[in-house]
């Protein structure tokens, strides 16, 4: 039997999550880039869109360099959708 608490998963966070922060970073690179092709009507919306994304991005950083638990990345997630 096994007394007190396991020891608890942090570092290093899983690969996905750090290519995923990378591959975040590199799109909104391009959109931010190539902003003044979109048309007038749409700049809010992209905009929008690209706040989102850093949003998300910048979870997949904190978590990428282990900056916050996987429990605090589950719910930070679900609170963005």
């Amino acid at each position: 039997m096994v007394a007190g608490r396991l020891h608890r998963w942090r570092y290093p966070a899983p690969a996905w999550a750090r290519q995923s922060a990378r591959m975040v970073d590199d799109v909104v690179d391009v959109v931010v880039a190539r902003m003044d092709e979109v048309p007038e009507g749409q700049r809010a919306e992209v905009a929008e869109n690209l706040a989102a994304m850093v949003r998300r991005a910048q979870l997949y950083h904190d978590y990428g360099n282990g900056r916050i638990s996987r429990r605090e990345y589950t719910r930070r997630l679900r609170a963005l959708d």
